[in-house]
């Protein structure tokens, strides 16, 4: 009988815990998502980890150096985000940049979809010590399957790696692209000058 009681109450205990990690997960969310909405990067930054912001720092490094050759072999969200910062950010700005405030840049520029997080919410966690698995569903898809997006637990704050994001993006972007009839070059460039206005820097070269 005492065995029993004690696994109860373990159970119990670990219950209780986890359902405590889960509303730390959905406020973090919540506070990103936010964030993004008001095209604040200073605390979007905040409630992503380590991994989203070493990818931004290899992103600011292509957005530097990479010539034409480099932005063709790139996947499609990479080559539109570096020929994107290209064209809307002065030179001496992005030497200042980091991969955290380029990241924090984005999201006040709007590149990394806002239009998508609004309808983004979680349907369902699941936690295993400081890493969890988040399934996101869209209000736009009730037939989607969802989406999982990893969280970690880095100093005592949950937060999320969106770097898998970029592999649907492509995916999204690629069907977005078929779907307009024009060559992936030409489809970006058009985007770039619809919503950003036509800039006579060549995007395509590499930062002097």
């Amino acid at each position: 009988m005492r065995i029993v009681l004690i696994i109860f109450l373990s159970t119990f205990l670990l219950s209780c815990e986890n359902n405590k990690e889960e509303e730390r997960i959905n406020e973090s969310f919540n506070n990103y998502k936010n964030a993004v909405i008001n095209d604040n990067g200073k605390d979007a930054v905040k409630y992503v980890d380590t991994r989203t912001i070493k990818y931004y720092s290899r992103l600011l490094e292509l957005t530097k150096t990479a010539d034409s050759i480099q932005i063709e072999k790139s996947t499609i969200i990479e080559k539109f985000f570096v020929l994107a910062v290209r064209h809307t950010t002065p030179k001496d700005s992005i030497y200042k940049f980091t991969g955290k405030t380029l990241f924090s840049y984005a999201i006040e520029k709007g590149m990394t979809g806002k239009d998508g997080a609004i309808q983004l919410y979680i349907n369902q966690i699941d936690i295993d010590n400081n890493f969890a698995i988040v399934k996101l569903k869209s209000k736009n898809a009730k037939s989607d399957p969802g989406i999982n997006l990893h969280y970690y637990k880095e100093n005592g704050v949950w937060k999320a790696d969106w770097t898998s994001f970029f592999i649907l993006g492509n995916v999204a972007f690629k069907n977005l692209i078929k779907s307009s009839g024009q060559e992936e070059n030409e489809f970006i460039m058009n985007v770039l000058n619809e919503v950003y206005g036509k800039q006579n820097i060549d995007v395509w070269k590499p930062l002097r």
